[in-house]
């Protein structure tokens, strides 16, 4: 008993010093539930520690766990282009820190996660996870599991883009493709329902739809995200975004992991789409800060494939938005991305290819971009955990009068512990 109120006053001292502001709730609330059982000696089990994908203090009977863990993505780029200075610079693009969970079994789940990774550079193609380069809110949300139901509330990522939704630490290439990045719909705070089957899954999802929607004509990628706002800041006004997916996967699901790291001995293939209505949003159409229309409406779809078989992945979608403005001519965005993979040594070393096209405004001609990427990737451990990755990527973007290049080259290294 007193070494559980020991290690309980050591584990809240130590977050208080680290990170109290951003995982101490949950590990509080963990701690004083354990203290409060141990009163009933003879009902509970024993506190077990340890490391698994993760370290983790759980109860033998696994009613009870909390597993905290980190991911660090240290790269080093060079870039050339013609409508920036070249660079040649190390950044830390992901910084994340995490904790997740079960209580009172396995039906009750949290997540919670943190993110510090920042870059200051004027033209990237890894968006920052946090501009101040303070840890940041991610996401927080709670599960509730039962039967192939699983309700979540919360704030987490929008399910649209197979990509998009994908861990960044699962990608193939050291960033999601132009494309994605110009159509995903970021982190939003809303409730969402989902049915799981061995064969399909489907979910309806509601959010706030908060903050600005931007669209960048022939520039770098936005990140539109209603992330830590609420629906009565800038542009959210008082209409919310609706959202559905489906996904079949007749031979079981392929996962959210990029490539083909599992090494499948039989094929699976997965066929995903998506729809979102997202209405009294504020656009701003050149992504300059500035809402150009306060009163704006959205649709959103979506269609995705993915194949894997033994060492070999194919993967791409094609993502399409109609904007419709209050008082203007209403237009069309669209876009697509190609991305094939195979290992040449087995979960080990593995190629990756990439083509995107993005095109902002249907019948516009001046403002089109393409995407060409390659990279290796070297992993040391039979996922995606530790990898050393090099990729290079091609912009090629018009502009009106002119047409902009721009060449990327980035080397990084993963560590998720």
């Amino acid at each position: 008993m007193f070494g559980l109120l020991s290690l309980r006053k050591n584990i809240i001292f130590f977050f208080h010093q680290n990170i109290s502001c951003v995982l101490g709730l949950p590990l509080f609330l963990f701690v004083l539930n354990l203290n409060h059982q141990a009163v009933a000696v003879e009902r509970y089990p024993l506190l077990r520690a340890g490391y698994e994908d993760g370290f983790y203090i759980k109860t033998d009977n696994n009613r009870y766990l909390l597993k905290l863990g980190t991911r660090l993505n240290t790269v080093y780029s060079y870039a050339t282009g013609s409508s920036f200075d070249d660079y040649s610079s190390f950044d830390q693009i992901h910084a994340k820190l995490y904790a997740g969970g079960n209580a009172l079994g396995r039906t009750f789940q949290y997540y919670i996660q943190a993110a510090a990774g920042s870059q200051n550079r004027s033209y990237s193609l890894f968006p920052d996870e946090s501009p101040s380069s303070n840890f940041i809110l991610e996401d927080y949300y709670i599960r509730f599991r039962h039967k192939g139901l699983d309700l979540k509330i919360g704030q987490y990522k929008v399910p649209f883009s197979k990509q998009w939704i994908t861990y960044s630490g699962n990608l193939n290439l050291l960033h999601r493709s132009l494309v994605v990045q110009n159509f995903q719909l970021g982190r939003e705070r809303g409730l969402s329902l989902q049915r799981i089957k061995d064969r399909y899954s489907t979910s309806i999802s509601i959010f706030n739809g908060a903050g600005p929607f931007q669209i960048a004509t022939a520039g770098q990628p936005v990140t539109n995200t209603g992330q830590n706002m609420s629906n009565g800041s800038p542009g959210g006004k008082l209409g919310h975004m609706y959202v559905s997916r489906l996904a079949i996967h007749p031979k079981g699901s392929v996962g959210y992991s990029e490539g083909s790291i599992e090494n499948f001995q039989t094929l699976r293939w997965e066929l995903g789409a998506a729809f979102v209505y997202d209405h009294h949003r504020g656009l701003d159409i050149t992504a300059d800060g500035t809402i150009d229309d306060p009163d704006a409406n959205f649709m959103h779809g979506q269609l995705d494939l993915h194949i894997k078989y033994r060492g070999i992945s194919l993967q791409g979608e094609y993502l399409y938005r109609n904007t419709d403005r209050s008082g203007a001519a209403n237009f069309r965005s669209q876009g697509f991305y190609v991305q094939p993979s195979f290992f040449l040594w087995p979960q080990q070393s593995e190629c990756v290819l990439r083509f995107g096209y993005y095109d902002p405004r249907s019948g516009l001609s001046s403002d089109r971009s393409q995407e060409m990427g390659v990279g290796i990737n070297w992993y040391f451990y039979p996922d995606h955990r530790f990898k050393w990755s090099v990729n290079y990527t091609r912009l090629r973007q018009q502009t009106p009068g002119d047409t902009q290049k721009a060449h990327f080259i980035d080397t990084g290294i993963q560590v998720t512990l």
